[in-house]
Order: structure tokens, then C-alpha cells, then sequence
């Protein structure tokens, strides 16, 4: 069964969707689209083959699946991330393994995501890097706070902007959400529970250039890694054809 590939964004942008149309031969590809006022008619007939996404924002707060990025909470309490993690653990249930990928991941080809899937294939939990945080010190990691009253120790955090997630994993992610009514923020709620629960985590090499802030040199882009953020999308465009 295959796996799928979901990119997380605003408005999808025509390089990652023309990008993404070389992955559906080995993926069910999706697209979760942020803004619900986005008319997506027309990527809908220009590409039949990848799946085009809009949640009601009603719907995943009627659910709990709310608040999992707390850097935007204060002017926004659901994005893309909340309506994926709704949309295939309550709505798709049909995959065992999901990859969920923000729109500011360069991604040279889609061979790297299949090397993934193919050398760690029980993982529950694919990501960065796991930090692992045993003492409660709040000033190890910024949002440790958000794990107070809410996770017992140890707390986890990882950059998980480019990430698989198993059923399994998401299964536990709800339970969660059905005990506090709400998410908890992304880097810290994901790598704690698979790390709790006894989960498989793998941190493999090609994502260790998945960072918060780093300032990439386009022309300097190793293709057999994963970078994280790349926010204009003609660079992931030049980079490729580079």
C-alpha cells in the first residue's frame, strides 16, 4: 500500500504542485490547503492526481484539534497542521505512514522521501532530531513550558516541519486531544508521545539540515538532504534545475 505525502500550506503555489506531481507513480499526495477561501476549481482539473484538501475550521475545532502552533495561536487557532492531523487520523484512515511537509522545505526529488520510506519502514516517527529533556528545566528549550500540566517527564521537542508520522502514533496523538480538548504545539506534542508510548524514532542524516532559522546558501545545497526553510519557492525552482 502506499504511503502519502501531504504538503501543509497557505495557498498551494504552482512549483510544489508541479513538483509534487512526480510523486504520485509511489504516493497518494495531498494537499492541505490553510485558507478556506482559496478556490482550488482549477488545481483540482489540472491535476487529477493529487488530492486537494479544505477543512472547515469549525470542524476541527469541534474535534480538539486546535492550537498546535502556539507561535501563531494568539491571531490564529488552526492551520494546516490541525486539519492534517484531524483529516488522517479521524477522516483518512487508509495509511499507515503519512508524511507531513511544510511548504518551506526544499526538497531536491522525491527519490529521497522513498530512501526514507524504504530504509526505516517501522518507524512510527520520522524526523530531525529528538531532544530529550529529563530535569523539567524550563530554559533548555523556549515552548518547554507548554509541557507543564500536560506531560510528565521526560519532554521531547523536534523540528518536525518535514516529518513521517505513523497511525499509530496519531492514534495516541488523539487520545491526548480527547483527555485536554486541544492540541499542544507541533515540536514538542509530537516527539513526546512517540517518545512516551515507546514508539519508533529514527533521526536520520538527510534531515539534519531541517532547521529553525538557518540562513541557506542556495548555490551551497547539498541534493541528497532535506533544508529546512526555504520560504521563496523560486529558489527551490532554481536549486532543482541547478
Amino acid at each position: 500500500m502506499k504511503n502519502a505525502f501531504c504538503l501543509l500550506t497557505i495557498r498551494p503555489n504552482k512549483i510544489w504542485v508541479d513538483f509534487l506531481q512526480t510523486f504520485t507513480a509511489d504516493y497518494d499526495v495531498y494537499i492541505m490547503i490553510d485558507d478556506n477561501s482559496y478556490d482550488c476549481t482549477g488545481n483540482v482539473k489540472n491535476y487529477p492526481n493529487i488530492n486537494f484538501i479544505q477543512i472547515a475550521n469549525h470542524i476541527c475545532k469541534n474535534a480538539g484539534y486546535i492550537y498546535s502552533n502556539t507561535a501563531v495561536m494568539k491571531t490564529k487557532d488552526i492551520i494546516a497542521w490541525d486539519k492534517a492531523l484531524y483529516y488522517f487520523t479521524l477522516n483518512n484512515r487508509n495509511y499507515e505512514q503519512i508524511w507531513l511537509c511544510e511548504d518551506d522545505v526544499y526538497i531536491y526529488s522525491k527519490d529521497l522521501i522513498s530512501q526514507l520510506d524504504d530504509r526505516y519502514k517501522s518507524s512510527d516517527l520520522i524526523c530531525e532530531y529528538l531532544g530529550i529533556n529529563r530535569t523539567g528545566n524550563l530554559n533548555s528549550w523556549r515552548p518547554s513550558r507548554q509541557a507543564l500540566g500536560y506531560f510528565k517527564l521526560p519532554w521531547c521537542n523536534s523540528m518536525v516541519c518535514c516529518s513521517r508520522v505513523s497511525l499509530k502514533l496519531l492514534d495516541n496523538i488523539h487520545k491526548y486531544v480527547s483527555e485536554f480538548g486541544k492540541l499542544n504545539f507541533i515540536e514538542l506534542i509530537i516527539p513526546t508521545i512517540a517518545y512516551q508510548h515507546n514508539l519508533i524514532i529514527s533521526n536520520p542524516s538527510e534531515l539534519s539540515t531541517v532547521q529553525y532559522r538557518t540562513a541557506w546558501n542556495k548555490d551551497d545545497i547539498d541534493k541528497t538532504k532535506i533544508y529546512h526553510p526555504f520560504k521563496n519557492m523560486e529558489d527551490h525552482q532554481y536549486m532543482r534545475n541547478r
